[in-house]
């Protein structure tokens, strides 16, 4: 289900998206936590010199959801935000996306996290949370210690700058996830933990 798209433009324009389109997604329950709102902000810092940046906004309910939805709307490049809502077929989402970002501090290791790689998608994710025991950050994405807006776009910046590095990282990123997290990593690791080989 979770595997990359045949033809990224194609992807992109199933969402109403350009194929020269860079896009930045984030996937979550727009509470607090997932800090949606570090990205609103960074987008604000990189409209000018990215023209093509563009935020896809995937999930709904939650605290925050009124007062994101408000702050999407309102943002002075709303016309580059594209708010999904709820999707029950999140891969076609995440086939659109150059980049995931991932801003909490406080998370576990996210299930988008995960789906998003499998897709052979990079993330760019806080250094502080759960995230970083899969991404290794000379690899498969990027680590940073996003505290405020401009971290953020600083990040987004140098991971959308190169998109051969991106997609290759992409690649690396899918690699991962099913080398250690694909049913058959799971199966294999639960035989050799009863085995006692763990």
């Amino acid at each position: 289900r979770f595997s990359p798209p045949e033809d990224k433009s194609a992807a992109k324009a199933a969402l109403g998206l350009g194929a020269g389109d860079v896009v930045a997604g984030i996937v979550g329950r727009l509470v607090a936590l997932k800090r949606h709102r570090l990205l609103f902000d960074a987008l604000s810092l990189l409209a000018a010199e990215m023209p093509a940046l563009r935020l896809l906004v995937v999930g709904d309910g939650g605290a925050e959801r009124d007062e994101l939805i408000a702050a999407m709307k309102q943002h002075p490049h709303a016309e580059r935000i594209r708010w999904m809502g709820h999707q029950n077929e999140l891969e076609h989402c995440y086939r659109a996306m150059d980049l995931l970002a991932a801003p909490s501090e406080i998370e576990g290791l996210s299930n988008a996290v995960l789906e998003a790689m499998s897709c052979a998608v990079p993330v760019l994710a806080h250094s502080a949370c759960g995230n970083a025991e899969v991404i290794d950050p000379a690899v498969n994405g990027y680590l940073s210690d996003l505290r405020g807006a401009e971290d953020m776009a600083s990040a987004l910046r140098a991971a959308l700058a190169d998109p051969a590095d991106l997609s290759k990282r992409g690649l690396a990123a899918r690699r991962r996830v099913l080398e250690r997290y694909s049913m058959e990593a799971m199966e294999d690791a639960y035989r050799r933990l009863y085995r006692g080989e763990c």
